[in-house]
């Protein structure tokens, strides 16, 4: 791997922590006795990566209570540039500085592990001056390692970045890839990651939950998931495997992936992931048929930034 840290199989996603998060999620943020007990089980687990953000709510602040005075993870922040174009290269350092500043008091350390660009389309205007300060972070030593953070619409980001993304100082990539989502397979986005050396996190491996919904359970303007989901169930019977260790295998036996994030609102959520992360790797007649099956899922199901347009109409 890229980064010498380290880098847990699980890594730890906290947005859940720090805001209600999750098309399926039904019972809201935890408080913050739950959420320590569920950091206090992601060590035991073996989990040494945790991945957060400045937009997550109050994640930073809890990670940084809980770990006070304890051994430091690998923590996992990002941030992101709002102005666009119109933005000058001053002002881009400045928004990256003063956001890296709350998140190094939140988290109460004086030096970041890892930062991440969660907005990494503004690398098309302002790719020049991002870098030059993440090269600078990590000269200083403020922050260990940078990266980027891939949005939804990672095909069409994955086209226009890579010549920037492939730069040194991009040593960590976030990515939503999924037992539905093959568009980085498909495209050759994994294959390039893996060749050039980043460590790769995969996200959204539950799509937020979604791919645990029954039919009555999808909102209307989710409905057209339905057919793929019900694949993904046909697949894991077949399989003998449950839906979640069908997802969580499909994406870690990915070549090229170093690190899946899963979030989770209770410890026993966090139990059963540890449990499947160290599950039977997946077989590859399984994995073909997922391919064949799930390889043109629409793109309104596993391009989240298209749910919220469809939810309005």
């Amino acid at each position: 791997m890229a980064i010498e840290l380290p880098v847990s199989p699980l890594t730890l996603g906290t947005v859940q922590l720090g805001m209600p998060y999750g098309v399926a999620n039904k019972s809201g943020m935890p408080d913050e006795a739950a959420a320590f007990a569920i950091l206090n089980e992601a060590i035991d687990g073996g989990v040494t990566s945790f991945d957060t953000a400045h937009a997550y709510g109050a994640s930073e602040k809890v990670l940084g209570r809980y770990f006070h005075n304890k051994a430091e993870p690998t923590l996992i922040s990002k941030l992101r540039i709002e102005g666009g174009s119109q933005l000058t290269a001053d002002e881009v350092e400045q928004q990256m500085l003063s956001q890296l500043e709350g998140s190094l008091r939140d988290l109460n350390v004086s030096r970041l592990p890892v930062l991440l660009l969660h907005n990494p389309e503004e690398l098309i205007p302002h790719g020049r001056t991002i870098t030059a300060v993440f090269e600078k972070l990590c000269k200083e030593g403020i922050i260990g390692y940078a990266g980027v953070s891939f949005g939804a619409n990672t095909d069409e980001q994955f086209k226009t970045l890579w010549d920037t993304v492939c730069e040194d100082v991009y040593q960590a990539v976030q990515i939503p890839i999924n037992v539905l989502d093959h568009r980085l397979i498909h495209n050759g986005g994994l294959d390039k990651l893996r060749q050039s050396g980043k460590t790769v996190f995969a996200r959204s491996i539950y799509m937020q939950g979604l791919i645990f919904l029954q039919d009555d359970e999808l909102p209307s303007h989710l409905q057209i998931a339905a057919a793929p989901l019900a694949a993904v169930r046909e697949i894991a019977v077949k399989a003998n495997l449950s839906v979640s260790q069908l997802a969580t295998s499909f994406v870690r036996d990915l070549p090229g992936i170093d690190s899946l994030v899963i979030g989770v609102e209770t410890v026993d959520q966090l139990r059963e992931a540890l449990n499947q992360i160290a599950g039977p790797p997946l077989e590859e007649a399984t994995r073909q048929e997922c391919m064949k099956r799930l390889k043109d899922v629409p793109e309104q199901v596993v391009n989240t930034l298209l749910w919220n347009t469809a939810a309005r109409r």
